[in-house]
């Protein structure tokens, strides 16, 4: 018994210290997803406010309704640099919600694919995207054409 106290005492600094670099490890791992939970968050934030600033915009500037109008007439009336940026401006939003999501960081939400679908099937944004794809990833174009000819929008 005695032999075993004296071992025992001989690798208690070893115990603690091995205890107390453990201990430390731990502590920073859960501080590490502590933090990327929160960097999630505000990336969700980001993107929310993104989303939002667009539409306002969209809101305040009514010459852009027609690039949400489904009978368009780009024979009579081209698409003008307004709403061809307006539409890019969507585009590149789109962009980095993709590039998120293939992060991990951001989930597209369940009905993007209906959202991407009657977006680009309307005369605008449609016009605009054929002219802009080919600049684009290809993964993201795969992305997009992959939603866009799956089937009618509804």
């Amino acid at each position: 018994m005695r032999d075993l106290m004296h071992w025992f005492f001989s690798v208690l600094p070893q115990i603690v210290e091995s205890g107390g670099i453990i201990c430390g490890l731990c502590f920073t791992a859960f501080a590490l997803r502590a933090d990327a939970r929160s960097r999630q968050a505000d990336i969700l934030m980001r993107i929310t406010e993104g989303h939002r600033q667009l539409w306002l915009y969209f809101e305040e500037h009514r010459e852009l309704a027609r690039v949400l109008d489904p009978k368009a007439n780009l024979q009579k009336k081209p698409v003008t640099a307004h709403e061809q940026r307006f539409v890019q401006l969507l585009i590149n939003h789109l962009i980095i919600t993709h590039q998120t999501s293939q992060l991990r960081i951001y989930e597209h939400p369940d009905r993007l694919g209906d959202d991407i679908r009657r977006f680009f099937s309307m005369p605008i944004p449609l016009a605009v995207w054929e002219k802009t794809a080919p600049m684009l990833d290809a993964d993201f174009v795969a992305f997009v054409e992959g939603h866009r000819r799956a089937g009618t929008a509804k």
